[in-house]
Protein backbone atom coordinates (compact mmCIF):
# COMPACT_ATOMS: atom_id res chain seq x y z
CA UNK A 1 0.00 0.00 0.00
CA UNK A 2 1.62 3.20 -0.56
CA UNK A 3 1.68 4.40 2.89
CA UNK A 4 3.00 1.58 4.24
CA UNK A 5 5.16 2.22 1.09
CA UNK A 6 6.69 5.59 1.97
CA UNK A 7 6.67 4.90 5.97
CA UNK A 8 9.09 2.05 4.80
CA UNK A 9 11.20 4.53 3.15
CA UNK A 10 11.39 6.90 5.75
CA UNK A 11 12.39 4.07 7.88
CA UNK A 12 15.11 3.10 5.57
CA UNK A 13 15.90 7.04 5.17
CA UNK A 14 15.97 7.89 9.03
CA UNK A 15 18.59 5.01 9.33
CA UNK A 16 20.88 6.32 6.16
CA UNK A 17 21.14 9.73 7.88
CA UNK A 18 22.03 7.70 10.85
CA UNK A 19 24.63 6.05 9.37
CA UNK A 20 26.43 9.41 7.61
CA UNK A 21 26.64 11.10 4.27
CA UNK A 22 25.57 9.58 1.09
CA UNK A 23 24.47 6.20 2.05
CA UNK A 24 21.78 4.07 1.32
CA UNK A 25 19.68 1.53 3.11
CA UNK A 26 17.11 -0.74 1.87
CA UNK A 27 13.62 -1.46 4.22
CA UNK A 28 14.13 -4.51 5.98
CA UNK A 29 11.53 -5.56 8.79
CA UNK A 30 14.49 -5.41 11.61
CA UNK A 31 13.82 -1.64 10.88
CA UNK A 32 10.41 -1.52 11.62
CA UNK A 33 11.05 -3.08 14.72
CA UNK A 34 13.97 -0.57 15.93
CA UNK A 35 11.61 2.08 14.62
CA UNK A 36 8.73 0.46 17.37
CA UNK A 37 11.49 0.00 19.73
CA UNK A 38 12.75 3.86 19.36
CA UNK A 39 9.10 4.65 19.09
CA UNK A 40 8.10 2.96 22.80
CA UNK A 41 11.21 3.93 24.73
CA UNK A 42 10.37 7.82 23.38
CA UNK A 43 6.81 7.40 25.00
CA UNK A 44 8.29 6.18 28.15
CA UNK A 45 10.62 8.55 28.21
CA UNK A 46 8.32 11.63 28.07
CA UNK A 47 6.65 10.18 30.92
CA UNK A 48 9.98 9.74 32.96
CA UNK A 49 10.80 13.55 32.03
CA UNK A 50 7.11 14.20 32.75
CA UNK A 51 7.11 12.18 36.38
CA UNK A 52 10.65 13.17 36.64
CA UNK A 53 11.64 9.59 36.97
CA UNK A 54 15.24 9.94 37.25
CA UNK A 55 18.51 9.52 39.64
CA UNK A 56 21.50 11.15 39.16
CA UNK A 57 24.86 8.90 40.16
CA UNK A 58 28.09 10.39 41.27
CA UNK A 59 31.59 8.71 40.38
CA UNK A 60 34.94 10.11 41.69
CA UNK A 61 37.61 11.22 40.88
CA UNK A 62 40.64 10.60 42.24
CA UNK A 63 43.91 12.60 42.10
CA UNK A 64 47.16 10.54 41.35
CA UNK A 65 48.93 13.96 42.46
CA UNK A 66 46.80 15.07 46.09
CA UNK A 67 45.99 11.05 46.64
CA UNK A 68 42.37 12.51 47.35
CA UNK A 69 39.10 12.86 45.67
CA UNK A 70 39.06 16.09 43.79
CA UNK A 71 35.67 15.73 41.96
CA UNK A 72 32.69 13.73 40.54
CA UNK A 73 31.40 12.79 37.22
CA UNK A 74 27.27 13.43 37.21
CA UNK A 75 25.71 10.27 35.68
CA UNK A 76 22.32 10.10 34.90
CA UNK A 77 19.83 6.93 35.57
CA UNK A 78 16.76 6.58 34.18
CA UNK A 79 14.38 5.06 37.16
CA UNK A 80 11.95 3.00 34.71
CA UNK A 81 8.66 1.15 36.43
CA UNK A 82 8.98 -1.51 34.72
CA UNK A 83 12.62 -2.07 33.93
CA UNK A 84 14.18 -0.51 36.88
CA UNK A 85 17.62 1.21 36.60
CA UNK A 86 18.23 2.00 33.18
CA UNK A 87 21.76 3.05 32.12
CA UNK A 88 22.58 5.95 29.66
CA UNK A 89 23.30 4.20 26.79
CA UNK A 90 19.98 2.90 26.23
CA UNK A 91 18.10 5.92 26.55
CA UNK A 92 20.02 9.23 25.73
CA UNK A 93 20.69 8.36 21.63
CA UNK A 94 17.05 8.08 21.74
CA UNK A 95 16.56 11.40 23.53
CA UNK A 96 18.86 13.03 21.57
CA UNK A 97 17.44 12.30 18.34
CA UNK A 98 13.79 13.77 19.56
CA UNK A 99 15.19 17.01 21.23
CA UNK A 100 14.72 15.44 24.60
CA UNK A 101 17.73 15.95 26.02
CA UNK A 102 16.89 19.21 26.64
CA UNK A 103 14.38 18.75 29.80
CA UNK A 104 16.58 16.07 30.82
CA UNK A 105 20.12 17.98 30.83
CA UNK A 106 17.76 20.80 32.74
CA UNK A 107 17.11 18.37 35.43
CA UNK A 108 20.67 17.28 35.77
CA UNK A 109 22.08 20.49 36.44
CA UNK A 110 19.15 21.30 38.92
CA UNK A 111 19.82 18.32 41.06
CA UNK A 112 23.21 18.16 40.87
CA UNK A 113 22.94 22.19 42.09
CA UNK A 114 21.06 20.37 44.88
CA UNK A 115 23.24 18.03 45.91
CA UNK A 116 26.42 19.76 45.69
CA UNK A 117 26.62 21.03 49.58
CA UNK A 118 26.02 17.31 50.57
CA UNK A 119 29.14 16.65 48.21
CA UNK A 120 31.28 19.01 49.82
CA UNK A 121 30.29 17.92 53.17
CA UNK A 122 32.17 14.84 52.22
CA UNK A 123 34.77 15.68 50.15
CA UNK A 124 35.58 19.59 50.75
CA UNK A 125 34.74 23.12 49.80
CA UNK A 126 36.48 23.12 46.41
CA UNK A 127 35.00 19.78 45.12
CA UNK A 128 34.10 19.99 41.29
CA UNK A 129 30.81 18.50 39.76
CA UNK A 130 31.73 17.14 36.41
CA UNK A 131 28.13 17.45 33.80
CA UNK A 132 27.56 16.14 30.75
CA UNK A 133 26.38 18.73 28.29
CA UNK A 134 25.11 17.91 24.80
CA UNK A 135 25.35 20.12 22.04
CA UNK A 136 21.67 20.44 22.24
CA UNK A 137 22.08 22.40 24.80
CA UNK A 138 25.21 24.38 24.19
CA UNK A 139 22.90 25.57 21.04
CA UNK A 140 20.15 26.95 23.37
CA UNK A 141 20.65 30.66 23.59
CA UNK A 142 19.42 30.43 27.01
CA UNK A 143 21.69 27.32 28.36
CA UNK A 144 24.20 30.41 29.90
CA UNK A 145 22.45 32.69 31.44
CA UNK A 146 19.75 29.86 32.94
CA UNK A 147 22.70 28.24 34.30
CA UNK A 148 24.26 30.53 35.75
CA UNK A 149 21.19 32.09 37.41
CA UNK A 150 20.03 28.86 39.23
CA UNK A 151 23.99 28.83 40.36
CA UNK A 152 23.53 32.23 41.57
CA UNK A 153 20.02 31.71 43.44
CA UNK A 154 22.05 28.48 45.13
CA UNK A 155 24.70 30.76 45.83
CA UNK A 156 27.04 28.37 44.68
CA UNK A 157 30.84 29.17 42.96
CA UNK A 158 30.90 28.44 38.89
CA UNK A 159 34.52 26.94 40.07
CA UNK A 160 32.14 24.05 41.31
CA UNK A 161 31.10 22.86 37.97
CA UNK A 162 32.94 21.41 34.72
CA UNK A 163 31.27 21.30 31.82
CA UNK A 164 32.17 18.31 29.89
CA UNK A 165 31.64 17.87 26.04
CA UNK A 166 32.48 15.14 23.94
CA UNK A 167 35.21 15.34 21.07
CA UNK A 168 32.44 14.64 18.78
CA UNK A 169 29.94 17.03 20.11
CA UNK A 170 32.32 19.88 20.32
CA UNK A 171 33.28 19.69 16.18
CA UNK A 172 29.30 19.50 15.27
CA UNK A 173 29.48 23.51 15.42
CA UNK A 174 33.07 24.55 16.35
CA UNK A 175 32.04 28.09 16.39
CA UNK A 176 29.34 28.46 18.04
CA UNK A 177 30.89 25.57 21.00
CA UNK A 178 33.71 28.15 21.14
CA UNK A 179 31.62 31.00 21.49
CA UNK A 180 29.86 28.99 24.25
CA UNK A 181 32.49 27.98 26.45
CA UNK A 182 34.27 30.84 26.42
CA UNK A 183 31.32 32.70 28.17
CA UNK A 184 31.22 29.73 30.64
CA UNK A 185 34.81 29.47 31.35
CA UNK A 186 35.36 33.19 31.42
CA UNK A 187 32.44 32.78 34.06
CA UNK A 188 34.80 30.75 35.95
CA UNK A 189 33.46 27.24 35.29
CA UNK A 190 35.78 24.12 34.18
CA UNK A 191 35.62 22.78 30.21
CA UNK A 192 36.36 19.41 30.21
CA UNK A 193 36.52 17.75 26.41
CA UNK A 194 35.28 13.73 27.12
CA UNK A 195 35.72 10.60 25.08
CA UNK A 196 38.83 12.30 23.84
CA UNK A 197 40.54 10.33 21.00
CA UNK A 198 37.42 9.07 19.63
CA UNK A 199 36.94 11.58 17.18
CA UNK A 200 38.89 14.22 15.44
CA UNK A 201 41.76 13.79 17.91
CA UNK A 202 43.26 17.09 17.01
CA UNK A 203 45.54 19.29 19.36
CA UNK A 204 45.60 21.96 17.05
CA UNK A 205 41.69 22.54 17.92
CA UNK A 206 42.70 21.91 21.81
CA UNK A 207 44.99 24.56 21.61
CA UNK A 208 42.55 27.07 20.31
CA UNK A 209 39.16 25.83 22.39
CA UNK A 210 38.68 27.53 25.64
CA UNK A 211 39.53 23.76 27.66
CA UNK A 212 40.56 22.90 31.28
CA UNK A 213 40.64 19.21 31.47
CA UNK A 214 41.35 16.53 28.64
CA UNK A 215 39.82 13.29 29.60
CA UNK A 216 40.95 10.08 27.77
CA UNK A 217 38.81 7.30 26.63
CA UNK A 218 38.42 4.53 28.42
CA UNK A 219 39.20 2.17 25.00
CA UNK A 220 42.75 3.85 25.33
CA UNK A 221 43.31 3.00 29.25
CA UNK A 222 42.06 -0.52 29.49
CA UNK A 223 44.90 -2.56 27.36
CA UNK A 224 47.78 -0.03 28.68
CA UNK A 225 49.58 -2.71 30.90
CA UNK A 226 49.12 -5.53 28.21
CA UNK A 227 49.58 -3.51 24.89
CA UNK A 228 52.69 -1.53 24.47
CA UNK A 229 51.51 0.78 21.28
CA UNK A 230 48.32 1.93 23.37
CA UNK A 231 50.95 3.27 26.50
CA UNK A 232 52.69 5.11 24.08
CA UNK A 233 49.59 6.55 22.56
CA UNK A 234 48.57 7.74 26.31
CA UNK A 235 51.88 8.72 27.45
CA UNK A 236 52.14 11.14 24.32
CA UNK A 237 48.54 12.43 25.07
CA UNK A 238 49.37 12.97 28.31
CA UNK A 239 52.49 14.62 27.25
CA UNK A 240 50.81 16.71 24.99
CA UNK A 241 47.79 17.95 26.96
CA UNK A 242 50.36 18.90 30.00
CA UNK A 243 52.58 20.80 27.27
CA UNK A 244 49.19 22.46 26.38
CA UNK A 245 48.36 23.27 30.22
CA UNK A 246 45.50 21.42 30.51
CA UNK A 247 44.95 18.85 33.40
CA UNK A 248 44.10 14.72 32.22
CA UNK A 249 41.92 12.48 33.51
CA UNK A 250 42.01 8.60 32.36
CA UNK A 251 38.66 7.08 31.98
CA UNK A 252 38.01 3.34 32.88
CA UNK A 253 40.47 2.33 35.21
CA UNK A 254 40.22 -1.17 36.56
CA UNK A 255 43.50 -1.94 37.88
CA UNK A 256 45.93 -1.16 40.24
CA UNK A 257 47.99 -1.72 37.21
CA UNK A 258 46.66 0.60 35.30
CA UNK A 259 46.99 3.12 37.76
CA UNK A 260 50.75 2.88 38.90
CA UNK A 261 51.04 3.18 34.48
CA UNK A 262 49.34 6.16 35.15
CA UNK A 263 50.91 7.26 37.65
CA UNK A 264 54.13 6.83 36.12
CA UNK A 265 52.96 8.99 33.01
CA UNK A 266 52.33 11.71 34.84
CA UNK A 267 48.13 11.38 34.52
CA UNK A 268 46.68 13.97 36.83
CA UNK A 269 43.36 11.93 37.76
CA UNK A 270 42.16 9.04 37.70
CA UNK A 271 38.34 7.46 37.59
CA UNK A 272 37.21 3.93 37.07
CA UNK A 273 35.92 1.21 38.59
CA UNK A 274 39.08 0.26 40.28
CA UNK A 275 38.71 3.48 42.50
CA UNK A 276 35.03 3.41 42.68
CA UNK A 277 32.00 2.65 40.55
CA UNK A 278 28.73 5.40 39.91
CA UNK A 279 26.85 5.54 42.96
CA UNK A 280 23.46 7.40 44.55
CA UNK A 281 24.12 10.04 46.70
CA UNK A 282 22.87 8.14 49.76
CA UNK A 283 26.20 5.33 48.99
CA UNK A 284 28.82 7.72 47.93
CA UNK A 285 28.05 9.01 51.45
CA UNK A 286 28.75 5.59 53.35
CA UNK A 287 31.35 4.72 50.84
CA UNK A 288 34.70 5.69 53.52
CA UNK A 289 35.96 7.70 50.08
CA UNK A 290 36.31 10.83 51.68
CA UNK A 291 38.04 9.18 54.84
Amino acid sequence: EPEAAIKFADLAMYQSKQLGKNKYRFYNEALNAEATARLNIENRLRKAIEDEHFVLFYQPQYSLTTNRVIGVEALIRWKDPEEGLIPPFKFIPVAESTGLIEPIGDWVIKQAIQDLPAIQKLAGEDVVIALNVSAQQLKNKRFYDDFTRLIGIAQHKPQNYEIEITESMLMEDIDHNHSQLTQLRDTGFGVSIDDFGTGYSSFGYLNKLPTDTLKIDRSFVTNIDTEPKELEIVTAMISLAHNLHLSVVAEGVETKEQMEILRKANCDIIQGYYFAKPMPLDELAESGLFE
